[in-house]
């Protein structure tokens, strides 16, 4: 959390380099996750984590650019979290289910223009959610939990930015977006770097 507040405060003084200064992190995490033991999933997490840096980038200057390639990196972790647990598990689909029919409705009917965007790529974070409950075997420090919890934080995240931006402002909905976003990316890193 701190780093967050740091980046928050310092983002005005760091001008152009601003947007160069928030891909860090999550560039740095797909490097460790790319250097660890092998294990089922790695190799799509790492890309995953890459092409979100380079969206964390992009969402600076373009934010429809940098919603197209948080998607693309959604889909290297649905794939990631799939090679972990192939079964499709539909009952892990149904919390996921329910969180997407209580918020995409509201998100996208006050997305104007960006309504067929939002929707889509809402459908594709919800999937990967699902995915990471399906890779989930048992609560504990394990590498399931760690990315569940990452997966639910990233759901959590992009649903108070989509709020925040269309629906209505949230106070300090800032630090609450980077904050489980950089969790997020942090605990889907680690969940790939253990073995458990």
């Amino acid at each position: 959390m701190a780093a967050v507040f740091a980046y928050l405060f310092s983002r005005d003084l760091l001008g152009t380099a601003a947007p160069l200064v928030k891909a860090m992190p999550v560039a740095v995490l797909a490097g460790l996750v790319y250097l660890a033991p092998s294990r089922p999933g790695k190799t799509s997490a790492a890309l995953g984590l890459l092409i979100a840096a380079m969206a964390d980038f992009l969402i600076e200057s373009s934010f429809i650019g940098g919603l197209v390639t948080f998607l693309v990196a959604h889909l290297f972790y649905i794939s990631a979290f799939s090679q972990v647990e192939r079964a499709w598990r539909w009952g892990r689909l149904l919390p996921v289910a329910a969180w997407a029919a209580l918020a995409l409705p509201v998100l996208v009917s006050h997305a104007g223009p960006m309504a067929i965007p939002v929707l889509i790529y809402g459908i594709v974070i919800f999937v990967m959610m699902w995915r990471a409950a399906a890779a989930f075997s048992s609560w504990g420090a394990n590498a399931g939990t760690l990315g569940l919890i990452g997966a639910l934080l990233f759901g959590a995240s992009d649903t108070i930015l989509a709020w925040s931006r269309f629906v209505s402002p949230l106070p300090a909905s800032g630090y609450l977006i980077m904050g489980t976003y950089w969790a997020a990316q942090l605990l889907i890193a680690l969940s790939f770097m253990k073995r458990l």
